[in-house]
C-alpha cells in the first residue's frame, strides 16, 4: 500500500505503519489536524493514527455499529458517522489518545440509503433517497434516542400457548419451554435482543432473535430475563418470567429414600428367609441323623449282638468250630448288611429278605 505527498508533485513512498492493513481497503480517510490521520478499513472498523501508532477507535466505542460505516466528515470537536440509515455522533473523539473514553451516540431518525453526509456553516447536510436533510448542530443535542421497551409476545409448553401475562409458570417433568418476544420501537432503527435464563445461563446472548427454545430443564426454579436495546445505546430495563419446574414423583429426593428403603427391606427379608432354609436345612439333617441312629440301634440291637455272641462262645466251649464258624460268618454278614443298608438310600428286596432271614437265623 502506498501513500502519495505533494511535496514536488512527482514523488512516492511507502508508508511502512500502513502495512498492517494489507490485503484490506481503506474505504475513507480523514485529516482531523496536522498529527492525526482517520482511517476507515472496510467500513468496519475505524483507526485514529497520531505519531506512527494506530488507535482502534471503533473498539473504544464498546458498543458495535450494526452497519458498514459508508461516510466520516470531522467539525472539532465532533466526529459523524453514516451507515446505511443511520447516523452517529462521537464527541471529543482524540480522548482516546488520553485513555478517556469515547463515547458514540445514536441519533435516533432513520434514513433510506445515504449517499454522502457534510457538515457546513454549523449544520450537518445528509444526502439519502429521502432527500437532503439538513440538521443544525444546535439541534442534534436536542435528538434523544427513546429506549424501546420489551414484552412478552407468547410462552409455548410442548407448542402449547399460556397465558403471556401471568409473569409466572409451574410446570412438571420435562417439557420444552418457547419464548416469543418483541419490543415497543419508536423508530425503525434495529434492535438486540439480549436474554438469559437465570439458573442455567451463565451469560447473556445477544442477537437480533426475537424467540429461544429450551428444552427440558432440570426440576428447580429459573428466572428468563429480556432486555433490548438499539445500537451505541444503553439497555433498556428488564422484563421477567419466573418459571418452576417441578419433579415427577421418581425424580423426588423422597422417591429415591422410600426406594432404598424398599430395597433394603427386601434383602433383609431375603437374607432372614435364607437364613431360615438353613436353619430348617440343619434341623432336618439332625432329625436325619438321629432317624439313623435309632434305625442303627435297632438293628444293632445290643441284647440281640449279646445273644449272637453268647451262642458262639457256647459253640466253641462246645468245641463245635464248625458251628461257631458258621453262626460267625453269617452274624458277620448281617452286620455288614445292616450297616450299608443305614449308609444307602434304598435297598433291594431282595437284599431285605436275605437280612430278615439271616436275622432270624441268628436269633433261633
Amino acid at each position: 500500500m502506498q501513500r502519495k505527498t505533494t511535496c514536488t508533485g512527482r514523488k512516492t513512498y511507502t508508508c511502512k505503519e500502513l502495512s498492517c492493513f494489507d490485503n484490506k481497503i481503506i474505504t475513507d480517510h480523514l485529516i482531523l489536524n496536522p498529527s492525526t490521520e482517520l482511517y476507515n478499513i472496510d467500513g468496519d472498523n475505524l483507526y485514529l493514527y497520531d505519531q506512527h501508532d494506530f488507535w482502534n477507535l471503533t473498539a473504544a466505542f464498546g458498543s458495535p455499529i450494526d452497519l458498514q460505516v459508508k461516510k466520516v466528515v470531522y467539525e472539532e470537536p465532533t466526529l459523524y458517522l453514516a451507515t446505511y440509515r443511520n447516523i452517529y455522533k462521537c464527541d471529543n473523539p482524540l480522548q482516546i489518545f488520553e485513555n478517556k473514553p469515547v463515547q458514540l451516540q445514536l441519533l435516533d431518525i432513520n434514513f433510506r440509503n445515504i449517499h454522502d453526509i457534510l457538515v457546513n456553516n454549523d449544520s450537518l447536510y445528509i444526502a439519502s433517497d429521502d432527500g437532503l436533510t439538513i440538521i443544525p448542530e444546535v439541534s442534534i443535542n436536542k435528538i434523544t434516542t427513546h429506549t424501546p421497551i420489551p414484552y412478552f409476545q407468547s410462552i409455548l409448553i410442548n407448542d402449547k400457548e399460556k397465558d403471556p401475562s401471568g409473569r409466572e409458570l409451574v410446570i412438571r417433568g420435562n417439557n420444552k419451554i418457547t419464548f416469543n418476544f418483541s419490543c415497543i420501537n419508536y423508530s425503525s432503527t434495529p434492535i438486540l435482543y439480549s436474554y438469559r435464563l437465570k439458573g442455567m445461563d451463565t451469560a447473556w446472548t445477544t442477537g437480533t432473535f426475537r424467540n429461544v427454545v429450551y428444552q427440558n430443564p432440570t426440576w428447580g426454579k429459573y428466572l428468563f430475563q429480556l432486555r433490548v436495546r438499539k445500537p451505541s445505546a444503553g439497555w433498556s430495563k428488564t422484563v421477567e418470567w419466573k418459571i418452576t419446574v417441578r419433579a415427577q414423583f421418581w425424580q423426588h429426593p423422597l422417591f429415591f429414600i422410600a426406594l432404598f428403603v424398599i430395597c433394603a427391606g427386601v434383602l433383609i427379608l431375603l437374607i432372614i428367609r435364607r437364613k431360615n432354609i438353613q436353619i430348617k436345612s440343619r434341623e432336618l439333617d439332625h432329625q436325619l441323623i438321629t432317624l439313623e441312629q435309632k434305625a442303627l440301634q435297632s438293628m444293632m440291637n445290643p441284647h440281640f449282638i449279646f445273644n449272637s455272641l453268647g451262642s458262639i462262645q457256647n459253640y466253641l466251649l462246645q468245641k463245635k468250630s464248625g458251628e461257631a464258624g458258621l453262626y460267625l460268618s453269617q452274624f458277620a454278614r448281617l452286620i455288614r448288611q445292616n450297616l450299608n443298608a443305614i449308609n444307602a438310600a434304598s435297598i433291594n428286596l431282595e437284599e431285605e429278605i436275605d437280612r430278615l432271614k439271616i436275622t432270624l437265623i441268628s436269633r433261633s
